[in-house]
């Protein structure tokens, strides 16, 4: 099998909101998203900034380990 995307990518898929909250001046969704079937790989769409967030996060929380 021949897939467009890898196991471990920051990905956007389809979703439904279901509620609306704000925690420290932000404000956060909860959502639902669909996955009994899975995601159509025509649905999948790359989130590049996520993944530069995910990636700052991961390099924040490798320093504070080595500081502590």
């Amino acid at each position: 099998m021949v897939s467009k995307y890898t196991t471990g990518q920051t990905i956007l898929i389809p979703a439904t909101i279901r509620g609306v909250e704000e925690r420290n001046g932000n404000i956060y969704y909860k959502v639902d998203a669909d996955l009994w079937d899975g995601v159509a790989e025509s649905d999948v769409i790359i989130d590049d900034k996520a993944s530069a967030r995910v990636a700052f996060s991961k390099a924040m929380q490798k320093l504070s380990r080595e500081i502590y």
